[in-house]
């Protein structure tokens, strides 16, 4: 094997040509008119030799006749291009041999030569191998970055078809709570419904409504699903301020996330004895730009995700709505009850001295007592 230099130094890309030929004359017109072109050439005497350099060369352009002892240049050809199936191999014949020439081109050879031949030609039919080479290179890369570019495409539809399959399952979801939670009117009832949908939607075994006192402005367990509350008069009241999460959601009106890798223990809820919390998510119930209440999620295996506080997010704020109309509700009956009540004791109150009145006036109305005339009649 010989390499031969490039006399024009190195460049970008220079093309490597190997040309296999055991006649010395042909290499050396080989080695001396393409070295001079700029190529880098490595020549081997045999086709033996040749395979053996062919998977650590990776030729880009093969010259070789076709007649070699041994291993043929049709047998060289076809183990180059099981190594790559792109490099340009060059067939160099005799006029008598042009018939296997051709069959060379039918199993795969890019184009021949025949001895003797013109440089100027074997030059113009390397460039033309070496440019369809790198335009298949660049059409290949094109290819596989048009691959990738498609496959990011697919992914970001994905995405896209997963966000409009959430959302409309979301909505759906929440309408259709929405018109279970506002069949009863009834405040009690109803925080109960929000508690246990509330713990659905986040997948936790349990929640709990605060609501505000609003002669106090501090908050007190109202509902619970899955956990017990203490008796009413033994709940302890949570004040709006505080870094406790509870205390943040009210205060600072936005949803409040508890791992069990954020806390170092455990905590307790007011009013919702004996239950350890590990997990925690609380959410602001906001209506009439007011927080009214606090939703708390808790306990959730795993913990809590922000797809889970999304969503909570919206299911608390149809919430708020509901609880406040409920609240409005509850408000109106006990106007309407305290009417009743003064309605009753005013009737009662003004029913009484009427009763005298009345009667005395029909005593001095009765002729067999009291003798009237018209005026006094009228």
């Amino acid at each position: 094997m010989e390499r031969s230099p490039n006399p024009a130094g190195p460049r970008e890309a220079i093309a490597r040509v190997l040309v296999v030929d055991d006649e010395p004359s042909v290499v050396d017109v080989f080695r001396e008119f393409l070295a001079a072109q700029g190529y880098e050439l490595t020549v081997a005497a045999s086709g033996e030799q040749a395979v053996k350099l062919i998977p650590t060369l990776r030729p880009d352009i093969i010259l070789t006749d076709i007649n070699l002892p041994g291993l043929s240049g049709l047998e060289v050809m076809r183990f180059a291009k099981s190594v790559d199936a792109e490099v340009a191999v060059i067939v160099v014949t005799g006029y008598a041999s042009a018939s296997s020439a051709i069959d060379a081109l039918r199993q795969g050879a890019y184009d021949y030569v025949t001895k003797p031949f013109d440089l100027d030609d074997v030059h113009q039919i390397v460039e033309r191998g070496i440019a369809n080479r790198r335009l298949k290179a660049i059409n290949r890369r094109l290819v596989e970055e048009l691959r990738q570019k498609n496959e990011i495409l697919q992914h970001h539809e994905y995405e896209l078809r997963e966000k409009v399959r959430l959302a409309t399952w979301q909505m759906t979801t929440l309408y259709e709570v929405g018109k279970e939670i506002s069949e009863n009117l009834e405040l009690a009832p109803r925080l109960e419904l929000i508690c246990a949908k509330a713990a659905a939607l986040a997948g936790s075994p349990a929640a709990v409504v605060y609501l505000r006192n609003a002669d106090t402005e501090r908050f007190h367990p109202d509902a619970a699903f899955g956990v017990p509350l203490s008796a009413r008069e033994e709940h302890g009241e949570m004040l709006p301020e505080g870094e406790s999460p509870l205390g943040q959601a009210a205060s600072e009106r936005r949803t409040v996330r508890r791992s069990p890798a954020e806390a170092e223990t455990t905590m307790t809820l007011p009013g919702v004895p004996g239950v350890n919390v590990d997990t925690l998510l609380a959410v602001p119930l906001v209506a009439d730009n007011q927080t009214i209440g606090v939703l708390v999620a808790l306990n959730k295996p795993n913990g809590f995700s922000s797809d889970d506080e999304n969503f909570l997010a919206l299911f608390a704020a149809q919430a708020a709505g509901a609880v406040r109309n409920s609240q409005l509700f509850e408000h109106t009956k006990s106007l309407d009850r305290l009417k009743s009540e003064f309605v009753a004791v005013v009737s009662h109150e003004i029913r009484t001295p009427l009763t005298s009145v009345k009667g005395a006036v029909e005593l001095l109305a009765d002729p067999r007592y009291f003798p009237n005339n018209e005026q006094q009649t009228k």
